[in-house]
């Protein structure tokens, strides 16, 4: 992923990458995809207009959610627009919002880079009465009607920890790698970690956190120095989808591989080299079904049939819990690592 020097980015500050997905009942099993810059998708008459935005484009973990959307679409009459920023930064993704929210939407998809930079924009939409479901990252909960968390928090936690106890044992040098210091799903799942950390590895030294900004390329520069500051390091906490195969390529290229490993939230797209070569264990679950579920959330929520609490069923997704507006879309993430990695998709989903 390229770098982009600050002038750069300013100059990108309000550029949208988009994809118009539409899916409409009566075209069956097709979809149709187009590229363009105003963020809109044409539809036939009944169909539900739905926008997916998400914190960075170009990023696997996120495709993989589009496309999953993509799949559910046609089934549901769902047209749905997929946008977000090509650099992580509240700001220009909140400046984006308040363009798709005047064009007409009947309900916002929305991952968050900061949990209040885009939240005026989210509760503009719904004083304009568009439903606004989060998912992978939160904004307050004023904000938002409904959020889905990926996996829930103590599981996420407790699997980094497990994972990391059982390559450099109950005393180990810990570091970690993050994407923003105000990433409200980076700080959830670090605070579970070290929770859980806390209460079962007292031993497990922490030695240090750097930031990538969600860029594999920043996560390496930033996993390379901390390994380079603090050499006892025997694993990288890395809970999110660029610095976990960042951090891996850095033990890659530092020839660490066997004596550092990467554990995080690797989609397989972007960590599966890393997983078969041993630098990189992770600890996902299928984002391809995330996007499915949001689909159908979105279409009770347009149809006003999507409880704040209760329990939503939706075929062929199941049933999902909701507690004031939550769900948990992954109550246990699936550990991939070099055994097995090869029986999953890219989206994560099982093969067969």
């Amino acid at each position: 992923m390229k770098i982009l020097a600050p002038s750069a980015r300013n100059a990108l500050y309000s550029s949208v990458a988009v994809l118009s997905i539409v899916g409409l009942a009566a075209c069956g099993n097709s979809a149709s995809k187009s590229a363009g810059t105003s963020g809109g998708s044409s539809s036939a008459a009944g169909s539900i207009k739905v926008a997916m935005n998400v914190k960075i484009t170009g990023h696997t973990f996120f495709t993989e959610i589009r496309d999953g959307a993509l799949a559910a679409a046609p089934s549901q009459g769902v047209s749905l627009t997929y946008s977000g920023p090509t650099f992580s930064d509240g700001q220009a993704q909140a400046t984006q919002l308040n363009s798709i929210i005047q064009q007409g939407y009947k309900v916002l998809l929305l991952s968050a880079n900061s949990p209040t930079v885009e939240a005026p924009a989210a509760e503009k939409a719904q004083a304009m009465g568009i439903p606004v479901i989060t998912f992978d990252a939160d904004v307050i909960p004023a904000a938002r009607g409904w959020y889905v968390n990926d996996a829930a928090y103590p599981a996420f936690g407790k699997c980094l920890i497990d994972q990391a106890v059982k390559f450099g044992g109950p005393n180990a040098e810990v570091g970690i790698v993050s994407s923003n210091p105000d990433s409200p799903n980076q700080i959830a799942w670090i605070n579970s970690a070290m929770a859980y950390q806390k209460a079962n590895y007292p031993g497990l030294k922490i030695d240090g956190t750097v930031y990538g900004k969600g860029d594999e390329a920043l996560s390496f520069s930033g996993a390379e120095s901390l390994l380079q500051a603090h050499p006892g390091i025997k694993v990288l906490l890395t809970p999110d989808s660029g610095a976990a195969p960042g951090a891996a390529s850095a033990i890659t290229k530092l020839g660490m591989i066997g004596k550092v490993l990467s554990v995080g939230q690797g989609d397989l797209a972007s960590s599966r080299q890393y997983i078969k070569n041993g630098s990189e264990v992770s600890c996902m679950w299928d984002n391809a079904g995330l996007g499915k579920l949001l689909v159908y959330m979105a279409k009770a929520a347009a149809n006003k049939t999507l409880p704040k609490n209760g329990t939503f069923t939706s075929d062929p997704a199941g049933s999902w819990v909701i507690k004031n507006g939550w769900v948990d879309y992954a109550q246990n993430p699936t550990v991939f690592n070099k055994e097995n990695v090869g029986k999953f998709t890219d989206a994560g989903s099982p093969i067969g």
